[in-house]
């Protein structure tokens, strides 16, 4: 019998996924290293009995990805807006209020901080579900378990769990390589040399290239679950962040040439149908505005002034404004963006118009009518349209053409094919062909674009400072963010887990 494997990723078995996802070991949300229960032959028995069951059990774990109730965890929010903020991306509009995040303005991350946990935590509970899956998957002897379907879900949690580790080392430096979901094995864990996580993630990625499909079949078309080409695009990644050039420039060229991925126009880049991502992940509308993404809750308002034009008094009103805005968050977002960024952008750069909107201000002081701006990437439910057509890349086509820019001027081989590649980019944006010809103007010309282009998105900007060793210089024209120390290139390890697991120990300078 065919599996329709997309019904498992709508509304209805999102729900019901987790009922499923009970008969697995249970997971403590206070506990990531050490697990309270470990697997058993009767979860595995009955979840991997059958491909419907088996499938169910996947999309559980997209489930705990996209679909939690938790705010900025790691795939939901987290990562996005932390590195916005511990680079030069946006500000806090309510300043020294926000005693969560506005420490990460400040590089002055305490281990109690609450939002380590959300990154820390959430990372490793899809780790110990693909740990599970993989196991389970292995485990079963059932007939109607389908070899497709156990080379699919294998693929994925390979996937899923590789892109884990690599975001959470890229966030806390060292970090316990996972590969079972056994507490016995795992309660007392160390940290892994990045080396060797690095060796790890490359081989459970071809592994993962090898068993996914080429596309998206399993989906009906839709790019919600990676294809093989999910393993190819984090692979020039992270050749990319190890710098080697070559085997990045060889990656991002596999899915540059295959035809599936375009630079759509920018009022279609993040959308569900868009030809543009290389993966995404969708959100489920399965209560009240639970539509909504992190990156529209944290980056944007509520109401856009260019969407009601017609009541400037709320914007212009300074006890109107300080009502609506600042306290109820309706007219300005959390955290607008920074004068910095808005700076980095060429005067005919479309992206500012596309991807940005302008929120006018009081006459009066504080304010002095200054404007400020706020990403516009992903709409909220005030100003979304179709809902339906809500996803969250995980990596896009325009990605890979600057991984490549990058990769082949880094070698020095081919710096026209380099430009060709960044003009791709700047093309789609209306920007005229680079003026860079040498080595170091094309290198500094992709590292202003890749800040252009994937602002707001996956700590791009702040893990670009850190591998290319601007984080200082970077800080060194910001007072609020020193005294620096390179310490602060990493997070603290949440101070709970250290609690439980002293073999974890604490990243320097915390």
């Amino acid at each position: 019998m065919k599996i329709n494997c997309y019904k498992y990723f709508n509304t209805t078995t999102y729900k019901k996924a987790w009922l499923l996802l009970a008969l697995l070991p249970a997971i403590s949300c206070s506990k990531l290293i050490e697990i309270d229960a470990p697997i058993n032959s009767v979860g595995t028995e009955k979840v991997f009995q059958t491909d419907a069951k088996a499938e169910a059990a996947l999309a559980a774990l997209y489930t705990t990805m996209i679909n939690t109730t938790e705010f900025n965890t790691l795939c939901y929010g987290g990562i996005s807006l932390t590195g916005s903020l511990l680079s030069d991306e946006v500000r806090p509009s309510m300043g020294t209020l926000d005693v969560v995040y506005n420490p990460f303005q400040f590089n002055k991350v305490l281990k109690e901080n609450e939002a380590l946990m959300l990154l820390w935590k959430d990372g490793y509970k899809y780790i110990y579900i693909a740990n599970t899956l993989l196991e389970g998957i292995a485990a079963s002897a059932s007939p109607t378990l389908s070899e497709s379907t156990r080379r699919q879900i294998r693929g994925e949690a390979l996937l899923i769990r590789s892109w884990t580790h690599f975001q959470l080392m890229n966030l806390f430096g060292p970090i316990p390589l996972v590969l079972t979901s056994d507490v016995n094995q795992t309660r007392a864990m160390e940290r892994s040399k990045p080396e060797a996580v690095y060796l790890q993630l490359e081989a459970d990625l071809k592994e993962a290239y090898e068993l996914l499909q080429p596309d998206f079949r399993v989906t009906g078309g839709q790019r919600i679950r990676p294809s093989r080409d999910a393993a190819t695009g984090l692979l020039a990644r992270m050749y990319l962040y190890q710098n080697r050039w070559a085997e990045a420039e060889a990656e991002a060229t596999k899915l540059i040439s295959n035809g599936a991925y375009v630079l759509e126009p920018l009022n279609k880049t993040f959308r569900g149908s868009s030809l543009e991502p290389v993966w995404q992940l969708k959100r489920t509308d399965y209560g009240v505005n639970d539509i909504k993404l992190m990156e529209s809750i944290n980056f944007m308002p509520k109401l856009r002034f260019s969407v009601v034009p017609d009541a400037p008094y709320m914007w212009k009103d300074k006890s109107m404004y300080e009502i609506m805005g600042l306290e109820v968050g309706f007219l300005v977002p959390a955290y607008p963006v920074s004068e910095e960024l808005m700076a980095a952008f060429e005067p005919n750069d479309n992206r500012k118009t596309k991807w940005l909107d302008s929120i006018p201000q009081p006459d009066e002081a504080p304010y002095n009518g200054k404007t400020l701006y706020c990403m516009t990437k992903y709409e909220n439910e005030f100003n979304l349209t179709e809902k339906a057509d809500l996803h969250l890349a995980m990596q896009r086509i325009a990605e890979i053409y600057l991984i490549r820019a990058e990769a082949r001027a880094q070698q020095a081989t081919d710096l026209t094919g380099a430009a060709q590649d960044l003009d791709a980019v700047r093309g789609r944006a209306g920007l005229l062909p680079t003026t860079a010809s040498t080595q170091t103007a094309l290198l500094d010309a992709i590292a202003r674009e890749r800040r252009v282009e994937l602002f707001g998105e996956w700590g791009h900007r702040w893990f670009d400072l850190k591998r290319t060793g601007k984080a200082a210089a970077m800080a060194g024209t910001h007072p609020e963010k020193l005294p620096w120390s390179n310490d602060k290139l990493v997070l603290p390890i949440p101070i709970k887990e250290v609690e439980i697991n002293p073999s974890l120990g604490q990243n320097p300078g915390y």
